[in-house]
């Protein structure tokens, strides 16, 4: 068993355990102890989840909606705190244009691709750097003009290079996010 720990929903739907921990309280029904959770007074909008054997946690129990499925519910759950936990990453990543930092190379990214930057770098200036580069071929998606970058790795179409960066520095696929960034970091600064 999962050790308790304050403002936790234990939910086991094999065996239809559905335990508020730090209230103490059994329910029926999973909907009985999402609702619970998101308006006990106690909760205080903030509720940690933890399904039998995963261990899901929850920053916003709003964005739960009890008419999706369980399953939809616990990718939800878990999408959402892959995204919270990555705002906590510290700045360390330098914009290649200026002195800004950021946590994520793909946030650097959309700060450039945005022409946000002080040293003028925008969107189109990304996109003729990356794909003139030798390296960064794989990354282009030649059959479809709207989605001009793909993943190597597992064939998904992105709009901007921003978009595939998000997505390889997640675990939606098994391409490695360094040489991405490698790659597209080197096509840039060749051109600053």
């Amino acid at each position: 068993m999962v050790k308790a720990r304050s403002n936790q929903l234990y939910i086991n739907h094999d065996t239809r355990t559905y335990f508020c921990r730090s209230c103490d309280r059994h329910f029926s029904t999973e909907n009985g102890a999402l609702d619970h959770c998101r308006h006990a007074h106690i909760h205080r909008g903030e509720c940690r989840i933890s399904h039998s054997p995963p261990i899901i946690t929850c920053a916003s129990p709003a964005t739960m909606t009890t008419a999706l499925p369980k399953a939809s519910r616990i990718m939800m759950l878990t999408f959402t705190t892959c995204v919270h936990n990555r705002t906590h990453l510290p700045a360390n990543i330098e914009c290649l244009g200026c002195d800004r930092e950021f946590s994520e190379f793909a946030a650097m990214m959309i700060h450039l691709e945005s022409g946000t930057c002080a040293s003028g770098i925008d969107r189109d200036n990304i996109d003729n750097w990356v794909f003139e580069s030798d390296p960064c071929y794989l990354y282009g998606n030649w059959w479809e003009a709207n989605y001009k970058y793909q993943c190597p790795g597992c064939g998904n179409d992105f709009r901007f290079v921003s978009g595939l960066c998000q997505h390889v520095a997640t675990d939606a696929c098994d391409w490695d996010p360094e040489e991405t960034f490698e790659d597209i970091e080197n096509a840039i600064a060749c051109n600053i």
